[in-house]
C-alpha cells in the first residue's frame, strides 16, 4: 500500500462473464483519471479471466490478480492487500457505475480531509425498472450510522462508500474469510468503532443490479448463508452494548430469524435452536409486534408450520 494513486477500485469477480464487460466498460469511461482497478478473479470457471486480461492489456490502470476460489470476502481482501490508492471502493462484477462517480466522490473528500464518503445508489432490475436509494438527510453522527447499520435501515455495502485506505491498516481491519454474506457490513461497522470524519455526496452513481430468481427479485438464502449471517450477528452482540443498542440488536436478530425461516436446507430443529437462544418468547413479547417480520417470527416460535405457510403468502402477495 504505497498510496501513490488517489482511488483504488476493487472488483471481485467469480463467473461473471455475462455482466463483466458492462461493469468494466463503465470504469474505463470515468471522468476522473487518477485511479486504478484491481480485478480479483476468484477462480472463475467461465470466460471472466479472459475478459479481465483484455482490459488489463488495453488499459494499464486495470490490474489482474488470479486466485483460487475463496469467496467474495477473500477476493475483497486480496484487493485491499494490493491497492495503491489513498481511497478505495468496491464495484461488484455484475454492477456498473456512472461516468462521474469517482470524480464526484473524490470532490466530496474536500482535498482528502474526509475519511468516508457516503452516496446514494441505484437499484436496477432486469426488467428495466430502476429506483434510487437516497441517503439525503441522513444523520452522519457515527452513533446514528451504527444504529441504522445494525438493524439494516442503512445499507452496509462498500459499493456506495469511498473510504480512506489507511484506516484498514491503522485499525487492523480486514475482511473475515468465509463470511461472504454481510462481509461489507462487518467491515463498515468495524470502521465506525473508531472516530471518523464522514460526509454525504448528493447523487446516485452506483448501479446495483438485481435479477429475478424463480420469478421473484428476493433471493432465497440457504443454510450456509444463514450461518454466515449468524456469525455477523454474533459479532454485533459481542461489540455493541445490549443496554445501549437493545432495539437495534433485537431487529438485527429478527432480520436473521426471517432469513432462517426462508433458508433452504436449514432444518426446523436448527431454526428452533437459534430462536430459543437469540429470540426467546419473553424477548419477542417485550418488543412491539407492529412489524410484520416480528409478528411472523413470534408465530414461528409457536408454530413453525403456520409461520412457513404465512411466509409463503407474504412472498406471493408482498415480496413478488
Amino acid at each position: 500500500m504505497n498510496n501513490s494513486i488517489a482511488i483504488s477500485v476493487i472488483v471481485p469477480i467469480y463467473n461473471a462473464e455475462k455482466y463483466l464487460d458492462k461493469s468494466l466498460s463503465s470504469l474505463t469511461q470515468q471522468t476522473f483519471q487518477d485511479f486504478e482497478v484491481l480485478l480479483i478473479n476468484d477462480g472463475s470457471k467461465d470466460n471472466s479471466a479472459a475478459i479481465c486480461k483484455k482490459y488489463s492489456l488495453i488499459d494499464q490502470r486495470f490490474k489482474l490478480f488470479n486466485k483460487e476460489n475463496g469467496g467474495s470476502a477473500s477476493a475483497r481482501q486480496m484487493g485491499m492487500d494490493n491497492l495503491c490508492g489513498r481511497y478505495c471502493i468496491v464495484c461488484d462484477a455484475d454492477d456498473w457505475v456512472e461516468a462521474n462517480m469517482l470524480e464526484q466522490l473524490y470532490l466530496a473528500t474536500n482535498n482528502e480531509q474526509v475519511d468516508m464518503v457516503i452516496s446514494d445508489f441505484f437499484v436496477n432490475y432486469d426488467n428495466g425498472k430502476q429506483r434510487i436509494i437516497s441517503h439525503k438527510g441522513i444523520d452522519l453522527k457515527q452513533e446514528s450510522l451504527v444504529r441504522g447499520l445494525l438493524c439494516q435501515k442503512i445499507m452496509g455495502s462498500t459499493n456506495n462508500k469511498l473510504i480512506r485506505s489507511e484506516l484498514f491498516r491503522k485499525f487492523q481491519i480486514s475482511y473475515l474469510s468465509g463470511i461472504n454474506m454481510g462481509e461489507d457490513l462487518l467491515v463498515v461497522l468495524k470502521l465506525l468503532q473508531h472516530p471518523l470524519s464522514i460526509t454525504y455526496c448528493k447523487g446516485a452513481y452506483y448501479h446495483y443490479f438485481r435479477a429475478r430468481n424463480n420469478g421473484s427479485y428476493t433471493n432465497t438464502p440457504n443454510a450456509s448463508i444463514f450461518y454466515q449471517l449468524a456469525e455477523v450477528n454474533k459479532w454485533k452482540y459481542e461489540h455493541f452494548s445490549l443496554s445501549e443498542y437493545e432495539e437495534e440488536l433485537f431487529l438485527s436478530s429478527i432480520n436473521l430469524a426471517f432469513t432462517g425461516l426462508r433458508a433452504k436446507g436449514l432444518s426446523k430443529e436448527e431454526y428452533r435452536a437459534f430462536l430459543l437462544k437469540e429470540l426467546p418468547l419473553q424477548r419477542l413479547r417485550k418488543h412491539s409486534c407492529s412489524n410484520l417480520k416480528t409478528l411472523l417470527i413470534l408465530l414461528s416460535s409457536i408454530s413453525y408450520p403456520a409461520a412457513k405457510a404465512a411466509l409463503n403468502l407474504m412472498y406471493r402477495f408482498v415480496y413478488k
